[in-house]
């Protein structure tokens, strides 16, 4: 009985699989002995549905620079009407 021991050692980043890829049976056994899991699990959302409203999942990627552009936007037009009426009636 002959006991071998193996090592490998990457000098460069190596790309065995790519998101999407169907892992194949090398693959799993080489990614297996390197003691990597690509596995993941989770929902992928394809829509929404709120109160009887269907929407795309982007819209649920907002950024508070998003709420801020919108605030100063909405802020900025009630000054504007303000402004407006101030100088209609007074």
């Amino acid at each position: 009985m002959k006991l071998r021991v193996f090592y490998i050692l990457f000098q460069n980043d190596v790309h065995i699989l790519k998101e999407g890829d169907k892992v194949g049976a090398s693959d799993a056994t080489l990614l297996n002995m390197l003691n990597i899991s690509p596995f993941s699990y989770g929902l992928l959302v394809q829509m929404v549905y709120d109160s009887g409203t269907i929407f795309e999942p982007a819209i649920l990627d907002i950024k508070p620079e998003d709420l801020r552009v919108k605030f100063t936007e909405v802020l900025s037009f009630f000054i504007t009407v303000f402004v407006v009426l101030h100088n209609v009636f007074f």
